[in-house]
């Protein structure tokens, strides 16, 4: 599934309000991404203050906000997929060495994305398998940053089996079935495994 880019614009540079739900953050350079309630993320970079009685504070200024969500945003976290070796082998002197890191996104309704750190493209999309659940949790393994770790969680429903007629109607029960993906990524592609906890 191809990821179209949008540009936004705000005035007097806010972006709108909404509840954060995420955080990822990058130090070279240094920047923040937010995921909110809306399904979007927004970038923003980090200077230091210009005021010389902040000198050791950063002000947060909005870059751009990432769309490719359609419900809340679950988890962001940091990556770093491995490229082929033409996509490793940049000209471009803005682009820093480590041009590999990347940003992991989740949200609610099971969509995985891959975003460029370096332009805030949508690199890769996968749609979860419904009987996952939602993820609600995801971290980079320490040990391999190329796979991230996803936790899902989703409802099932239990029955009661009445086995006397005068007993009153029992409501089913929900129970929580909970799965764990690890999730990796090759240039740019996302593959998992999914393991039930």
């Amino acid at each position: 599934m191809r990821c179209e880019s949008v540009v936004c614009v705000w005035s007097h540079a806010t972006p709108p309000l909404q509840r954060i739900t995420a955080v990822a953050s990058f130090s070279d350079p240094p920047s923040l991404f937010t995921g909110g309630s809306n399904g979007s993320i927004i970038w923003w970079k980090l200077s230091p203050s210009k005021d010389d009685h902040h000198q050791h504070q950063q002000e947060l200024w909005p870059m751009a906000m990432l769309c490719g969500h359609a419900s809340a945003i679950a988890g962001l976290s940091v990556c770093k997929p491995i490229v082929g070796h033409a996509e490793s082998q940049s000209t471009d002197p803005a682009i820093p060495h480590d041009s590999t890191i990347a940003l992991m996104s989740a949200c609610a309704d099971g969509v995985l994305c891959v975003w460029s750190r370096s332009t805030g493209h949508c690199r890769r999309r996968r749609k979860l398998p419904p009987w996952v659940g939602s993820p609600f949790k995801m971290s980079v393994l320490p040990a391999s940053p190329r796979y991230v770790c996803i936790a899902c969680s989703s409802a099932d429903s239990m029955h009661t089996h009445l086995d006397d007629i005068r007993t009153p109607l029992i409501p089913s029960i929900p129970m929580m079935t909970r799965n764990l993906i690890t999730v990796g990524t090759l240039s740019g592609l996302l593959s998992s495994s999914i393991h039930a906890v």
